[in-house]
């Protein structure tokens, strides 16, 4: 996002039949928060861009604290069924992007932080 002090990584691993994200973030305002895979893999326009959230079995990522200091992680794991790395099927969160938001779900508020899911 443009005028945000936010920044960290969203690490998808895959072991056996289950996918795991792990959220870690600075500079992140202290409080309640939420994230969410969105729909499109786009960050344009403040993360407006990346469209409405992609919650493929009806289930969000739920919600996380960042402290004091700006620090804030969240560990998620979802089987296989539900997501998939680089296999371009319909799971695939490659083709997705990550948007973190401003309060806690299952309100979210505005978009604070915006990144692209790409292979390593």
């Amino acid at each position: 996002m443009n005028s945000s002090p936010l920044s960290g990584t969203a690490t998808f691993t895959q072991t056996g039949d289950e996918v795991t994200l792990t959220l870690t973030l600075e500079g992140c305002p202290a409080g309640e928060h939420s994230a969410h895979l969105h729909a499109n893999k786009s960050c344009d326009e403040n993360g407006d861009a990346a469209g409405g959230h992609w919650i493929p079995n009806g289930e969000g990522l739920g919600s996380f604290t960042c402290d004091a200091s700006g620090q804030g992680t969240q560990t998620i794991t979802r089987p296989t069924d539900v997501w998939t790395i680089g296999d371009a099927g319909a799971t695939d969160v490659t083709q997705f992007s990550i948007v973190v938001h401003a309060a806690a779900d299952p309100d979210a508020g505005g978009r604070i932080g915006c990144g692209l899911i790409n292979l390593e």
